[in-house]
């Protein structure tokens, strides 16, 4: 099945407390699809992830899209 711009939803909000628990708890809350996080570059030669990244990464339930930033 494809999906289409129209048929996507995207939500901003703001929690309290640790970003890869709020996110988790969230992603299984609304039972999302796909998760999609930024990445920080601080200079090295490959994408380098932080803490809230790897550990959403680790323990998602769903597929997670994470795209390194810009150097």
């Amino acid at each position: 099945m494809a999906a289409h711009a129209a048929d996507l939803r995207v939500k901003i909000l703001m929690r309290e407390g640790p970003a890869y628990r709020q996110i988790l708890d969230y992603a299984l809350e609304e039972e999302v699809d796909l998760i999609v996080l930024g990445g920080r570059r601080p200079g090295g030669e490959y994408p380098v992830f932080g803490s809230t990244a790897v550990r959403v990464m680790r323990h998602a339930t769903c597929p997670v899209l994470a795209l390194p930033g810009k150097g």
